[in-house]
């Protein structure tokens, strides 16, 4: 298992994404590096559950609801 951050490139979009590939590790440094890899993974996922599952499905339904009101 591996895991690919990127981060803009500091020059300008023009150059692409700088990325690095992060890897299991046992112990040591590499380790908390591991986890924190895994951590912004998982905040990253939950912020598009967020997006997509809460706010806009009930935004959408809000406004299909307003659409569906008889005149």
């Amino acid at each position: 298992m591996a895991i690919e951050l990127s981060l803009p490139h500091s020059e300008g979009d023009q150059y692409g994404v700088i990325s690095k590939v992060y890897t299991p590790a046992d112990e040591g440094v590499e380790n908390s590096i591991w986890q924190l890899a895994k951590a912004y993974v998982a905040v990253n996922d939950s912020g598009y559950h967020q997006l997509v599952s809460h706010w806009y499905n009930t935004t959408t339904s809000l406004m299909m609801k307003k659409q569906q009101k008889p005149s």
